[in-house]
């Protein structure tokens, strides 16, 4: 308009915001929520090392049960799930501690390999030379659903509080 009488406000720096703001809808929001999911199991895994605290267990099944326990969040590799992300926390998940033990050695205690035997239990079983080797009882039966239940509002806060973390620090960054 003639006389500078309703003139339009122009945002200076519009295309830099387009791109900020394209780039956190795309690579930033995803970063943020894999960042989420993932500070999301850390309560989830503290809730099952304590879970077992509370079983009839005796301490040292407890303590060499609680070292089994892990989390992982990684995209699939392989199989039908392959280039999806998946998260898991529970026995058995995680990187792999110590050495595998090979050959026909018996009596290695408890560890990633068999500690499903102690959540599972397991059938009167018999070793190939025909002895009785007993059976197990599944002495944490019910640890992942109370670790579960008692952790959902933890899980939810932790991923709360990454995803603000990450959508922030990556507001920041100069794109």
């Amino acid at each position: 308009m003639k006389g500078g009488l309703g003139r339009a406000a122009e945002l200076i720096g519009e295309k830099m915001l387009d791109r900020k703001l394209n780039y956190l809808a795309t690579h930033g929001g995803k970063k943020a929520a894999r960042a989420g999911i993932n500070a999301g199991m850390v309560p989830l895994a503290k809730a099952l090392r304590a879970a077992i605290n509370t079983t009839d267990a005796s301490s040292d099944l407890k303590r060499q049960a609680r070292k089994t326990i892990g989390k992982r969040f990684a995209k699939a590799k392989f199989g039908a799930k392959r280039g999806q992300y998946e998260a898991k926390a529970g026995f058995a998940v995680g990187k792999k501690k110590g050495k595998p033990t090979g050959g026909k050695s018996r009596g290695v205690g408890v560890g990633p390999a068999n500690v499903h035997w102690f959540v599972l239990g397991t059938e009167g079983r018999r070793h190939d030379t025909g002895h009785r080797t007993g059976q197990i009882a599944n002495v944490f039966d019910g640890v992942t659903r109370m670790a579960y239940a008692g952790s959902a509002a933890a899980m939810v806060r932790a991923a709360r509080v990454k995803i603000a973390e990450v959508i922030t620090r990556e507001a920041l960054k100069g794109h």
